[in-house]
């Protein structure tokens, strides 16, 4: 099989954006931080309060750990909840791929009035999980959108090829 610049590109492409998302690798705060405190400043993080946030961000600076480790554990959890969801989003959507729902029938009709439902809810959870947790910061906000945008057009195209598209 001869491959054009073109395909070998995309190829490698697509690879290095399949390897990008196995190696989700959490952040640790610092080396020196015993786990027993990681897992206070955690809490801290998750609870979204600003003063508890602050509360972490000097507990580490304290401890001598990374200063940025709030910024990127809390991007890691929007990378992993994104795609988790888009994952599961995707799988609602697939139980409807033998539905023809260009043809009028009474079981396609149903079909399709409730993969609107399913779909109508997912759009809310993702609409929801965006401003909820991480209405505060546009930068967080936007990189979740980007890891959920992302892994359903990788689902997306992935169904294509299965289909020979």
């Amino acid at each position: 099989m001869k491959l054009n610049k073109q395909t070998l590109k995309r190829i490698i492409k697509e690879e290095l954006d399949n390897i990008m998302k196995e190696s989700l690798t959490r952040p640790w705060p610092g080396n020196n931080i015993p786990d027993r405190y990681v897992a206070k400043l955690d809490d801290l993080i998750l609870s979204g309060d600003p003063s508890s946030i602050e509360q972490a961000r000097e507990l580490i600076s304290a401890l001598g750990g990374d200063p940025s480790y709030i910024e990127k554990y809390r991007e890691f959890l929007s990378q992993s909840d994104m795609i988790k969801m888009a994952d599961r989003h995707h799988q609602d959507a697939s139980k409807f791929d033998d539905y023809d729902f260009g043809i009028e029938s009474e079981e396609n009709l149903k079909a399709f009035d409730d993969f609107y439902g399913i779909t109508s809810l997912n759009d809310n959870e993702y609409s929801d999980a965006l401003r909820n947790k991480y209405g505060d910061n546009p930068e967080l906000r936007k990189a979740a959108n980007d890891h959920y945008i992302g892994r359903t057009n990788d689902l997306r195209r992935e169904k294509r090829k299965q289909r020979g598209m």
